[in-house]
């Protein structure tokens, strides 16, 4: 995807505070280290330990 390659060329990141979209869903998690995703995971149970909003989306809570 181009928009990683740009991104890469810089040793940039995305800001995800909207969402990144289906499209560049599977790419962006494939990005996480495991400790990034487990820190986000933790933030998503943090502020919705039920799992009701966005319920399995990205970021499962459990």
């Amino acid at each position: 995807m181009k928009l990683f390659a740009v991104l890469d060329s810089f040793d940039g990141s995305i800001s995800t505070e909207h969402g990144i979209g289906r499209t560049k869903q599977a790419t962006y998690m494939s990005r996480l280290s495991p400790m990034e995703l487990e820190h986000a995971r933790g933030i998503k149970t943090l502020f919705d330990p039920d799992g009701l909003m966005n319920a399995g989306r990205i970021l499962p809570c459990r």
